[in-house]
């Protein structure tokens, strides 16, 4: 069985500019995920990445 692999984002503001950090590593080390999620403002985050708009 394949180990499937989840991002999920927290809401909160200002914290978001870590979300983008963090998900520019994730771009960079070419890190794929097969489930991702998001409240609040990061919902936003999540349909970019599902769309396939980089950070």
């Amino acid at each position: 069985m394949k180990n499937k692999k989840g991002l999920c984002l927290a809401g909160g503001g200002v914290k978001g500019a870590a979300h983008i950090g963090a998900i520019k590593a994730l771009e960079e080390s070419n890190i794929k995920f097969e489930y991702i999620g998001g409240t609040s403002s990061r919902k936003y985050c999540c349909m970019f990445i599902c769309y396939g708009i980089s950070s």
